[in-house]
Formats: C-alpha cells, structure tokens, sequence
C-alpha cells in the first residue's frame, strides 16, 4: 500500500470534537434509571412519563456513540503512523502507555474507591455485588481484567485486543479488500457470536482501518440529503423505541447505526464548518479532556444516580443533572490534575 497521506488540522479537530460528542453521549446513557436496584431489595422502576424518553435516548441515539468511538480508533491506528507491518511493534509499544497502564490505573482505583465506601457504616444498601471485603484472589483477577468496576473500561480492554490482532486486520484489508468488512458487518447485524471482542468493536474498528487503509475521502453531502438522512434516522429510533425488546427491535437498532453514522459524520461539516473552527477555541480546549472524561465518569455517575433516587428525587431530573454534575465535575478535576499535577496526569490519561 501506497504511503497514507497526513491528517488534516480541520479533520483532526472534526475527530476531536467528535469523540467528546461521543463520550457526552456515553455518560449520558449510563445515566439511563429505569431500574436501579438497592441492596435493600428496593428497586426504584419508572415506567411512566420518562420510559420513552429515556429509551429513545439512551438506547437510541446515545448508541451510535460506541461504534463512531471505535470507528475513530481503527482510522487513527492505521491512519497517524503510516501502518506497516515494520512499524507495528513500535506501536504496539505506544499502547501500552496510552491504553495498558491507564486500564490497571483506573482498574484498580475502581476497588480501592467501592472499598473506601464500603467501610462506612450503612453504606450496604448502595452496593447489590462487589463487596471488596469478601474479595479472593479470583475475584481482584476479575475485577481487574475481566469486568472492572468502572464498567466503561470494558472498551479499552476490547481496543487493546483489536490492536492485538491489527495485523490480520491489516493483512485482510490489503488481500482481500472490503471482503473482511462485508463478513464482519453479517456477523454482526445477524448476532454471530465471536470469542474475544464484541462484534460491534471488531466491525467499526475494522471499518475505520479499511478507511484509513484506502485514503477513501469522504465527500461534502449536499444539505438536503443530510437532512432528510437524519429524518430518516429519528423516524427509525421512533420506531425502534416503540418496538422494545421484539423480535424486530435489533434490526431497527442495526438499521439505526448504520445510518446515523454517516448522518453524524456529515452533519458535522453543515453545523461546524471550516470558518467557524476559530471560534471554537474553548471547545477545542475540552476536547483535549475527552479520555479522562471517559475512564472518571464511572463510578462517580451510579453513585450520584443512586444518591439522588435514593431520597426520591424526580427519575427524569435525575437522568439530565446527573451527566451534567459529572462532565462538569470531571473537566473541573482534569484542569486542576493537569495544572497542578501534570506528570500524573499524563500517565493516568495515557499522554492525552
């Protein structure tokens, strides 16, 4: 493959921009509060007024931010070295600073944090598992490798895999072309089970490496097709949300990524163009905390979400305050690391 051109300062800050979008929309599914379950046996359930909502939400349009999330990693990958085969150990290295150490860092502090909770009296009732007193040897290798207690973490583990296997990806992208992408978009739209990753993560990864691979350009969209893409895309998370756990509720869902993707990523140039690019500065500026933002969020979010039901708070205030006392409190945190605390900072966002 021919040598990949460099990215461009407009794309690099349309990647930027978007993956805090991404991660706004992260929290703001994790603040999903349906049913939150105490260890007093209480569950606290609305299925009123805020159930659609919060479907057509959570479970819509935050959705598409896992896919775009590993959709940018795959492109940055193979796009920012050059990928080759020769250059891959050394990048290989880079992960390990910018993906390995961050996830025990955080792993850890996810059991130190649930274990200085726990030792307050009362504070039982918050936890329905991971009583870290009771913890063995397995449990601490659990905790740590396999499901962490800051849960979001479950896509660096699933990224460091993928950039495990990046040279078969590689291989199959130069050999056989789109043919892998094709392959791993049928197992996922039709559910077959793979071993190590996520089907999701392996196909968008996938999808952003053929990207990059293939210098494809995307082309500016003419307004009037954007926006009836993105009509489109609402009508299906209508549809989609009304249709909850049927038989047909993957297929919209399925449907639902593979359109808004595109819409997102087009929709982008229309709201955010060129020109305006001086003017967005400060958003520039927070951007830069999109990885702390990421790996901080959880736990801090359920114990807010949990906090607040628990003295019976309104389910639907507590859904949108709740993401928002936690980017607000994350950035304020990330700014006073960084200030104060810059070597730490670096290693605990991964040079970010």
């Amino acid at each position: 493959m021919t040598a990949m051109p460099a990215i461009s300062t407009y794309l690099s800050v349309k990647i930027s921009i978007l993956t805090f979008f991404s991660i706004v929309l992260v929290i703001l599914l994790h603040s999903y509060n349906l049913e939150v379950h105490f260890d007093d046996g209480n569950m606290y359930n609305n299925q009123l007024c805020t159930q659609y909502l919060e479907e057509f939400v959570s479970n819509g349009v935050c959705r598409l931010a896992v896919p775009l999330l590993f959709c940018i990693s795959g492109f940055l990958f193979f796009k920012s070295n050059n990928y080759t085969l020769h250059t891959y150990p050394r990048q290989l290295q880079k992960r390990v600073y910018t993906l390995l150490i961050p996830y025990l860092i955080w792993s850890i502090w996810g059991i130190v944090f649930y274990y200085s909770l726990q030792l307050f009296p009362g504070s039982y009732k918050f936890f329905t598992k991971d009583y870290i007193a009771d913890f063995g040897l397995y449990d601490y290798i659990d905790k740590i490798w396999i499901h962490p207690i800051p849960y979001q973490l479950w896509f660096i583990r699933d990224l460091m895999i993928l950039v495990l296997i990046a040279p078969i990806i590689y291989i199959a992208i130069k050999h056989l072309h789109a043919v892998p992408v094709l392959i791993l978009l049928a197992i996922w739209f039709y559910n077959i089970n793979t071993v190590l990753v996520v089907n999701e993560g392996l196909l968008f990864f996938t999808i952003g490496a053929f990207i990059a691979l293939k210098n494809i350009r995307m082309r500016p969209i003419p307004g009037l097709y954007i926006y009836l893409t993105l009509l489109s895309y609402i009508m299906i998370l209508f549809v989609k949300t009304s249709l909850h756990e049927t038989s047909q509720f993957n297929t919209y869902y399925k449907i639902s990524i593979l359109i808004g993707l595109p819409c997102i990523w087009a929709l982008y140039d229309k709201v955010i163009p060129l020109k305006k690019i001086i003017l967005m500065q400060n958003l520039i500026h927070i951007s830069s905390y999109s990885f702390f933002l990421y790996l901080f969020h959880e736990p801090f979010l359920t114990i807010i979400k949990k906090g607040l039901i628990y003295i019976q708070v309104a389910s639907l205030f507590v859904y949108f305050s709740t993401p928002t006392i936690v980017i607000i409190i994350s950035l304020f945190t990330a700014y006073l690391l960084k200030k104060n605390f810059g070597k730490i900072y670096i290693i605990i966002a991964g040079g970010r």
